[in-house]
């Protein structure tokens, strides 16, 4: 439970940090939201229609599997990526 109230409020500050550096309905903050839509499945309770999850990526075999990069790698990844945003380099990257 304590990872979940992380990711989750690691993920809402991220996403406050990137709205706040981009403007809230930037085409990035709005890709963002879109990309972890399928995730909120596991924080709120959605509908579940014939009782399977909404999102494929949750419900078909083999697309979750034991492995790939380690957490602590995702963690590194990601706070180079926010640290980025945050030193206000993100608006200067590629525009």
């Amino acid at each position: 439970m304590a990872s979940r109230k992380f990711e989750t409020l690691s993920g809402l500050a991220g996403l406050a940090l990137l709205a706040a550096s981009c403007g809230p309905f930037d085409k990035t903050v709005v890709g963002a939201v879109a990309a972890t839509v399928p995730d909120v499945e596991h924080v709120l309770p959605l509908p579940r229609p014939g009782g399977r999850k909404l999102f494929p990526s949750h419900r078909l075999r083999g697309w979750h599997k034991p492995g790939g990069v380690p957490a602590s790698v995702q963690l590194v990844a990601a706070g180079t990526l926010l640290g980025a945003v945050a030193a206000g380099h993100y608006g200067r990257v590629g525009r």
